[in-house]
């Protein structure tokens, strides 16, 4: 069951220590979006690379940074992660809280 009134609260069935780190997750998400130059410091690096001609570091750096997103996609996928993520979403969707409390009433 799903408390409505404190989304913050990690939901039964689910590791409360991951639940939190998601939330925490979801908001250096929200932030990182808002401030996105960040994230671009790989591509900065790339390109930095490329320019002086050093394919081996680009080449290395280009390589690297896909391995790491493909290794942290299959961890969030493998260790089902991310229905704890989607939860914490529904958690503050409006549309989800009516419909659970539509059910909940049935």
């Amino acid at each position: 069951m799903v408390n409505q009134d404190d989304p913050f609260q990690a939901p039964q069935g689910y590791n409360p220590f991951l639940f939190y780190i998601l939330l925490l997750k979801r908001f250096f998400d929200t932030g990182i979006s808002l401030i996105s130059v960040v994230k671009y410091a790989p591509a900065a690096w790339f390109g930095k690379a490329t320019f002086d001609g050093d394919m081996i570091l680009a080449s290395s750096i280009a390589i690297a940074f896909g391995i790491v997103m493909v290794i942290i996609g299959w961890a969030w996928h493998r260790y089902k992660i991310v229905n704890l993520d989607i939860e914490i979403g529904n958690r503050f969707n409006d549309f989800v809280i009516e419909m659970r409390k539509k059910i909940d009433r049935l």
